[in-house]
């Protein structure tokens, strides 16, 4: 089915090409928003060997050498004229660049445990999303902005049709990766996606946008909001669940729509209870549905599966690995890390399941201890940077906001810290896109408060100092 590929990749440049036709800055437009359509599939089916170099050439690393020209552009002098106005996000993010490198070179010299390759490869994941972050910080103008979300729009109807037609039609059609089990015979779909995680981390985002940019339109959220929560669900992925409830409850409770917040926390109590009326009223017809086969077998196999237990005992192991390897291993790929696994008899069937199902964890195994911190100081800060942004009058800057808490809560049971990972790049591009989201009204807004916060503090002794005089 390779040609579904191909009519995809054509249908992208001329979604890609419409999009960036009303932005004033149009070749960076169509440079992204065909990014954000087609990166997924470029980065699993469309590699190119280049002879005599150590890695290949990827569609991030092709994003990388694209943009350098526009970040070249007076880049010196713009970093000297806004370093004192730099996020705390940035330095963490500076540093953890280096201790990832730091750490490579010491696994590589002193204990021969990586590849040479890897101190290329591995650092320049991370610098294409210092690169995107810093063109786009640099460059993007609302209409830019405005192409991009739509990008994510188009992209995420897309991914509706494709991933309930794998749910209920053909589980192969337009896979990168083998399907995985959901339950009994329902495979989960992945979308355009490789695994059905990302799939979910994307929607979860695509949600929050829809019910921004159609909060005066009840007919197409009513359209869309159901269908992408439908699509949430066909992942089988619990912890996409957990993360799409988080968003929702919180989304109103951020823009300080108490009313509205409290009237969905209702909602949701009365559907459960609704739902336990037929359980508590005995009825014959619950029971039959129980005992059905397919309803047991999704309860076992995916509802109440136990996985806890398994990763419990995978962080008890990753944690005394990391006492003993301050500086890491240099990543999973090395017999050190094998012996470990059979040592701690926490090898596997299968090569997926030595990934370390905790983000800030597989960063502290791979890379060490200063490194982990290092990433969570990150996560913590552009979660409180882009907090502090948010104005209720202009709900566009939430964007960031939950880009950057989908991408926390995204590392709870699952590594999303690779930056190479669609989802990653995809937090880079809305958190350098993040000034033209809040605009004059909201950072204003933010000096006022930060005013009114030195005020109180100095009110109290001026007051003080009047009465002495």
């Amino acid at each position: 089915m390779e040609y579904s590929f191909i009519i995809y990749i054509a249908f992208a440049v001329i979604i890609a090409g419409v999009l960036s036709f009303k932005a004033d800055k149009k070749l960076l437009t169509f440079i992204f928003a065909f990014f954000i359509l087609a990166q997924p599939i470029f980065q699993a089916k469309y590699v190119i060997a280049i002879p005599g170099m150590p890695f290949e050439l990827q569609a991030n690393r092709v994003l990388l050498i694209i943009l350098l020209p526009f970040l070249a552009s007076g880049a010196i002098q713009r970093f000297k004229s806004t370093r004192k106005n730099k996020p705390a996000f940035e330095y963490f993010l500076y540093f953890y660049f280096v201790l990832v490198l730091f750490s490579l070179i010491f696994n590589l010299v002193v204990y021969h445990r990586i590849e040479a390759k890897m101190l290329i490869v591995t650092p320049m994941e991370i610098l294409i999303f210092i690169l995107v972050y810093h063109v786009l910080k640099k460059e993007a103008t609302p209409s830019l902005a405005e192409g991009l979300l739509k990008a994510i729009v188009v992209l995420s109807i897309i991914m509706v049709f494709i991933a309930i037609y794998q749910l209920l039609g053909d589980s192969s059609f337009m896979r990168l990766n083998e399907p995985r089990i959901a339950f009994a015979g329902f495979k989960r779909s992945t979308g355009l996606f490789p695994e059905e995680y990302d799939l979910g981390y994307f929607v979860n985002f695509a949600i929050i946008i829809c019910l921004v940019r159609y909060r005066s339109k009840p007919i197409i959220l009513s359209i869309t909001l159901p269908l992408l929560v439908i699509t949430l669900f066909a992942t089988f992925h619990r912890l996409n669940w957990i993360i799409f409830f988080v968003c929702l409850t919180s989304y109103f409770f951020v823009l300080k729509k108490t009313r509205a917040a409290l009237f969905l926390l209702i909602l949701l109590l009365v559907l459960f209870l609704i739902a336990l009326v037929p359980y508590f009223a005995g009825s014959g017809k619950y029971a039959q549905l129980a005992g059905q086969k397919e309803v047991q077998t999704f309860s076992k196999e995916r509802l109440l599966k136990d996985t806890v237990t398994g990763r419990f005992e995978q962080y008890k192991f990753v944690i005394d690995v990391m006492s003993h390897n301050l500086m890491g291993l240099g990543g999973y790929e090395n017999e050190t890390y094998l012996s470990l696994l059979r040592e701690h008899r926490m090898e596997t069937k299968t090569d997926l399941t030595l990934t370390v199902h905790n983000g800030l964890l597989a960063v502290g195994i791979k890379y060490g201890v200063l490194s982990l911190i290092v990433l969570s100081g990150m996560m913590i800060s552009m979660f409180i940077y882009f907090k502090k942004r948010i104005s209720p009058g202009q709900p566009e800057t939430v964007y960031p906001f939950y880009a950057a808490l989908i991408w926390a809560l995204s590392n709870i049971s699952n590594s999303v810290t690779d930056f190479r990972a669609y989802f990653v790049l995809l937090v880079a591009i809305v958190s350098g896109c993040s000034a033209t989201f809040y605009g004059e009204k909201a950072e204003n807004s933010l000096a006022n408060k930060q005013e009114k916060a030195r005020g109180s503090k100095v009110l109290p002794i001026v007051k003080t100092i009047k009465g002495l005089v």
